[in-house]
């Protein structure tokens, strides 16, 4: 069952919030009074709706930006490269306008991945249905054999994440054109899809 618009609303909220309260604060400072109060929402909904601990809210929050990073590259899947590489570079356009408006979601990748943290390990568990899931489609649309499609699909998330970072954190953000970073893309995507 679809949530209402007000309720998917207020579940947008309660993962940001959540989010940005962790970036600026930490993972331990977290509380759900904390989130609730910014997000105008009761801990009563939260409770019924998230969970009753900060780990049930944490995981609801991350799992946001899984989301946010799986729609990504949901599109039509291209059968053949030029076509399949333009569709890669329009995720990452998405990817930049992500950041750009949510520039706290990939400062907290950064922070928690690889830690033993829940953040970390919900991360870990993004990276692995990410990479499975467009290894999947470089093997249906490029006829990659698994090993290739998988190490094409980990690569570019890496390259489309360390980018977005740097833009990210950099305080003039016009010094780092998108388009020269695109282009920085592109040109790794040619390399990887046409050598093979």
């Amino acid at each position: 069952m679809e949530p209402t618009p007000d309720k998917a609303e207020r579940f947008e909220r309660v993962a940001e919030v959540a989010l940005k309260l962790i970036e600026k604060h930490g993972l331990e400072r977290l509380t759900i009074a904390q989130v609730a109060r910014t997000a105008k929402v009761s801990r009563s909904w939260i409770y019924k709706y998230v969970g009753s601990s900060q780990t049930d809210l944490v995981q609801f929050a991350v799992d946001h930006f899984g989301r946010i990073l799986a729609s990504i590259d949901r599109r039509d899947n291209p059968k053949d490269p030029k076509a399949w590489i333009e569709s890669a570079l329009s995720g990452t356009v998405d990817l930049f306008n992500r950041a750009s408006s949510h520039p706290w979601l990939v400062i907290l990748y950064f922070r928690y991945r690889g830690t033993p943290t829940v953040p970390g390990r919900r991360i870990d568990q993004i990276e692995k249905q990410y990479v499975r899931v467009f290894a999947q489609e470089v093997q249906e649309a490029l006829g990659f054999g698994a090993n290739y499609a998988a190490f094409l699909a980990t690569s570019i998330m890496a390259v489309r994440m360390g980018l977005v970072h740097q833009w990210v954190t950099t305080p003039q953000r016009d010094l780092i054109q998108q388009a020269k970073l695109l282009e920085l893309v592109e040109v790794v995507l040619m390399k990887m899809v046409i050598s093979q």
